[in-house]
């Protein structure tokens, strides 16, 4: 992830090419998108305020990625916000490759109300930025 989103091409689509028996196979945002599950375009919406947010982080004003796993271990098991909060994991800890210590962007985090705007997120534009 981090060779596909941190390339200084400037004017250019980032992807990654590997080339194989003769033949060059290319990994992408849109191939990220269609492995992932997560959504590919333009940010449409975000939201500045959650009540997934003021329950489980107290209206909190930063978070890092230890806030969450603190509340994940706390959630009780097979629950909506150890969900939620297991999507927030994935996102800042796998994917955003964050080690602990980045504040965590609350307007993603409020996102976490409508799981069904969460999927719509256009996740991919967002890795882009770290």
């Amino acid at each position: 992830m981090y060779i596909l989103f941190n390339q200084d091409t400037p004017g250019s689509i980032k992807k990654v090419v590997f080339h194989l028996y003769d033949q060059d196979a290319i990994f992408g945002p849109t191939e990220f998108a269609m492995i992932t599950g997560l959504n590919f375009g333009v940010i449409p919406f975000c939201p500045t305020t959650s009540e997934f947010y003021n329950r489980i982080f107290k209206g909190k004003k930063s978070l890092v990625l230890r806030d969450v796993e603190d509340a994940f271990c706390q959630a009780a098991p097979e629950s909506e916000e150890r969900l939620k909060l297991s999507f927030l994991w994935l996102l800042y800890g796998l994917l955003a490759k964050d080690q602990g210590g980045k504040k965590l962007d609350l307007k993603y985090i409020h996102l976490m109300d409508n799981l069904d705007n969460f999927q719509k997120f256009p996740w991919v534009v967002w890795l882009s930025t770290f």
